[in-house]
């Protein structure tokens, strides 16, 4: 498969239907989405399910090749299918174990379960959190110093 072919792949997302190609909400930490078509899979792959390059590579294979997502198992339970490296858990989270909470915090708590890109996040702290843009970028720049990615 060509990146030109895969950039052209459209269609239903598969993963409406936990257990698609084998990957599990529970075991894959795979978030469900509406069952309707995109024009760019392998973006919304990426974007919104969070998955690596090379398993959103994997599964447009087998989309191309009329792979069945309900029957086909293309991971196991233990494989790693999520980009932990580039996603952030906004700092202000309820669902974020490592941020400590801060019980007197001005900034309004967060109910933000999905991680972020580093752009989008630092966008959610100027729009859904009130800080200033240099505080955004300071805050996201102390969270990669810090290792904070997915865990």
């Amino acid at each position: 498969m060509t990146s030109l072919s895969a950039r052209k792949l459209s269609g239903e997302c598969p993963f409406w239907l936990d257990g698609a190609f084998g990957l599990k909400e529970d075991a894959h930490g795979m978030y469900l989405c509406a069952r309707r078509r995109y024009r760019e899979l392998p973006r919304h792959f990426i974007q919104f399910h969070k998955l690596t390059l090379s398993n959103v590579k994997k599964i447009c294979q087998a989309l191309e090749n009329d792979k069945d997502p309900s029957k086909e198992i293309l991971f196991q339970s233990n494989e790693l299918v999520i980009d932990q490296t580039n996603q952030f858990q906004c700092p202000f989270s309820k669902y974020n174990n490592q941020s400590p909470k801060m019980e007197n915090s001005i900034v309004r708590p967060c109910r933000t379960i999905k991680p972020k890109l580093p752009h989008t996040l630092c966008y959610h702290l100027v729009r859904d959190h009130g800080m200033a843009r240099s505080d955004a970028k300071n805050l996201m720049y102390k969270i990669r110093i810090n290792g904070q990615t997915l865990t």
